[in-house]
């Protein structure tokens, strides 16, 4: 016989996706966004994600992701673009960039709920930080003698106070 039991009421989630906290990730250029629950990868629209810097208002609005991919039902990872990793790097060096703040329709869950977002004066708080721990390398070199110019290109952002001429 069949003991199963039939649906008395079914319904419909109807409550939009919130994001919890966010882990930033310098070194690799990760940023890993936890929800309060699964959220739909193929609804995201990166450019609605901002990176905050609480003590100084700077912003850097996110332009595209090179890929993204969930990590667990709940967490979002997003790798984030050479431009706006340096942009993030120059920032966070003013102050740190420790908070998200995600415009409506960010993204949706997985009934198609879509997130409505957060305001500055309500922003996600970062978990987990990790630095940049890794030396800039030396892309490119050109030398002026005509104007007595030496021009060093690298592969991120530098600060420029760090360089010593006289070691080159």
């Amino acid at each position: 016989t069949d003991a199963s039991l039939p649906v008395s009421a079914h319904v419909l989630d109807v409550t939009a996706p919130q994001c919890m906290s966010f882990n930033l990730d310098l070194d690799l250029g990760l940023l890993e966004l936890e929800f309060d629950e699964p959220v739909n990868l193929d609804n995201l629209v990166v450019p609605y994600i901002s990176v905050v810097g609480s003590t100084t208002g700077a912003t850097v609005v996110l332009t595209v992701s090179d890929a993204s991919e969930l990590t667990t039902v709940t967490t979002l990872r997003l790798n984030i673009t050479f431009d706006d990793l340096n942009n993030i790097k120059l920032k966070n060096a003013l102050g740190d960039m420790d908070r998200v703040l995600l415009q409506a329709n960010t993204v949706t869950d997985l009934n198609g709920n879509w997130i409505e977002g957060n305001l500055q004066v309500n922003p996600v708080s970062r978990l987990n930080y990790i630095a940049d721990t890794t030396a800039p390398s030396l892309s490119s070199a050109g030398l002026d003698l005509s104007n007595n110019l030496l021009s060093l290109s690298f592969d991120e952002v530098i600060d420029v106070k760090s360089l010593f001429p006289f070691n080159i």
